[in-house]
């Protein structure tokens, strides 16, 4: 039945244009968003309200699952596209009665036109024009719609682009760990390190993550190259111990500690390298641990501590958890975020906010780490404050593995 609506859409566009070489030609294409949706009775009650707001003359039609398109051929059709997809999201939203029960239900909406004169565009553009105007209303958020525009287009070229370089960058080893030393401040001495990805692209250079990660839109592909990283790093760990810190530090995402078999694969990457959990402390971002009702998470994070990994709260005074998440979850270290670090020799306000930080580490016998210290000043300031555990690029710059080796070697040589 799809094939044949979808046969019936791309084939309309051609034969109406063939008869009226002044016609413009619109594709909105709106997509509900509700669960009530899957009740295929509320997706019959919706196709007539479509109808009822299309201009005589339009192709109304149901083009798979919870998603409809509405073809719309006139001469002067203009900013009146608007108008109609408007109507179609108040058409959409209106309550649905559904065995005694209202149901409300969103819509997003996506636009794109095709002129008679276009040269070198036909029907198949226009529908896809028309879902690439739908993903950024869905981006937008509920009862958006966008008008396609051509940047957008370039813009997921651009997109499905890198996402072929990464895959391709992960079946040749592209992705690899960097680590950034952390240290005591006093003693000089090396007490971790945080691992961190980085991507050596032979067309693009050494990238971070967040000229990568940040834009893909692909889970999969972004949870592959974690897992790449990670199991670089611990296998550079299992190694040797002569160049390696006491323990490296590994971020986990609110998607991975979500995972039934999250800790349970921790403890088999780690077994099977004959590392042990203390040697990999796990960082938790300040706002994935204010989730009390998440039990998954927090059942994860129980297991990897019963386990022996410390766990530690990344950018800590930039989220909004509460200190009693602390005690649950037996937080090993808090990281105060770099935000508050900067500029502290000068700055009254960071200190004292700096100082309750350390203060609340102190009273709950909490370890402190400070990250992105710059300045000798800095670091001065943050002793002076109780703080000696520090990160940042006044001690080293993240660096890969062979790197870090002689950094330590030197470091070894020097003392």
């Amino acid at each position: 039945m799809r094939r044949a609506l979808l046969l019936t859409v791309l084939l309309l566009p051609s034969a109406l244009m063939a008869q009226d070489r002044t016609a413009t030609l619109a594709d909105i294409r709106l997509q509900l968003r509700a669960l009530s949706t899957e009740i295929q009775g509320l997706k019959r009650e919706l196709e007539p309200r479509l109808r009822e707001v299309a201009p005589p003359g339009a192709l109304v039609a149901r083009i798979g699952g919870d998603e409809f398109a509405m073809i719309i051929e006139e001469r002067a059709l203009g900013e009146r596209s608007s108008e109609i997809a408007e109507a179609c999201i108040e058409a959409a939203s209106r309550p649905i009665e559904f065995h005694g029960m209202k149901l409300a239900v969103g819509a997003s909406v996506g636009i794109a036109h095709l002129s008679a004169q276009s040269q070198g565009q036909d029907a198949d553009r226009l529908l896809a024009d028309a879902d690439i105007a739908l993903y950024q209303a869905k981006e937008a958020g509920r009862g958006r719609l966008a008008l396609f525009d051509g940047e957008a287009r370039d813009s997921l070229e651009k997109q499905a682009d890198l996402e072929f370089e990464l895959a391709l960058g992960l079946e040749y080893g592209e992705f690899v760990p960097f680590l950034q030393p952390q240290v005591d401040a006093v003693t000089g001495e090396v007490i971790g390190a945080e691992v961190l990805a980085r991507w050596m692209s032979p067309s693009r250079g050494l990238l971070t993550p967040g000229a990568f990660l940040q834009s893909l839109r692909n889970p999969e592909l972004e949870e592959r190259i974690t897992y790449a990283v990670r199991a670089a790093a611990l296998d550079w760990m299992s190694r040797s111990e002569a160049g390696r810190p006491p323990a490296i530090s590994i971020n986990l995402s609110s998607t991975e500690l979500t995972r039934v078999d999250c800790a349970s694969d921790m403890d088999w990457e780690l077994t099977m390298r004959g590392l042990s959990a203390r040697k990999v402390s796990i960082e938790v971002l300040e706002d994935v641990v204010i989730h009390e009702n998440d039990t998954e998470m927090e059942r994860t994070i129980s297991a990897l501590r019963a386990a022996g990994h410390p766990l530690e709260l990344d950018d800590f005074g930039t989220g909004n958890s509460g200190l009693a998440n602390l005690v649950r979850l037996s937080v090993e270290q808090l990281k105060i975020d770099r935000s508050f670090i900067s500029g502290i020799d000068a700055d009254r306000s960071r200190q004292a906010i700096v100082q309750a930080m350390i203060g609340i580490g102190q009273a709950l016998n909490i370890k402190v780490l400070a990250e992105g210290v710059e300045t000798d000043a800095e670091r001065k300031m943050l002793v002076s404050l109780g703080c000696t555990r520090m990160q940042g690029f006044h001690f080293a710059r993240p660096m890969d593995t062979g790197s870090f080796e002689r950094w330590m070697a030197s470091r070894s040589a020097a003392a």
